[in-house]
């Protein structure tokens, strides 16, 4: 049989002390990716891409080779083309790097005619 010992509680007052350990705002940038003819350079509209984990599909709506992509985390993203622009081939294997900076961050997605 096991012998009881006596316990004592101690009660003390715990007063509520503040925490200023705000989380912290990741880092993001916007990005637009612009779609253009490998041979001339010229912008290429029509275009719809999604930024995987990151975006929904995003589309070249004003027609300008443009699509843009606002407040992405910094960070290597694969882009997957879901439209290519009228009249050229789909690219696969996209990749952008994100980086701190700024400003908007350009990339240029390359199209050869069909």
């Amino acid at each position: 049989m096991h012998k009881l010992l006596p316990l004592t509680l101690l009660l003390s007052v715990l007063l509520p002390v503040a925490v200023a350990a705000a989380p912290r705002a990741a880092e993001t940038t916007d990005v637009s990716i612009i779609s253009a003819d490998i041979r001339t350079g010229q912008a290429l509209a029509g275009a719809c891409y999604i930024i995987l984990d990151w975006s929904n599909e995003s589309c070249d709506e004003n027609l300008d080779g443009q699509v843009d992509f606002a407040d992405v985390h910094l960070g290597t993203f694969a882009v997957i083309e879901t439209r290519a622009p009228r009249d050229y081939n789909r690219v696969l294997g996209i990749k952008i790097t994100v980086t701190a900076g700024g400003n908007v961050q350009l990339f240029s997605v390359n199209y050869r005619r069909m």
